[in-house]
């Protein structure tokens, strides 16, 4: 992956957040949703479907330095807050 390439600059750390909702309430709110750009009338689900059997979790031989597992909104949030935390190592040029 694109990240890997980062491994040669010191201090480079490369987190992963797998928000893992469940495949029901992923239907249910796109069920709901109106006006969607891409998801449209009961296919919608199809979709859904489709893509819940292809998902697999990260893992970490994909060269994360740490995978955080959010099953929940508060869960991403703490995740969100710990991260936003960290030093930042690059600025803008």
């Amino acid at each position: 992956m694109w990240f890997q390439e980062l491994r040669g600059f010191e201090g480079i750390v490369v987190e992963c957040l797998f928000i893992n909702t469940p495949k029901e309430m992923c239907i249910q709110r796109v069920l709901e949703r109106r006006n969607h750009p891409t998801l449209k009338g009961d296919g919608s689900q199809a979709v859904i479907e489709d893509f819940a059997r292809g998902l697999e979790p990260p893992t970490p031989h994909e060269g994360f330095s740490a995978i955080h597992i959010a099953n929940t909104p508060e869960e991403v949030r703490g995740v969100l807050r710990m991260i936003s935390s960290y030093p930042v190592l690059l600025k803008d040029a």
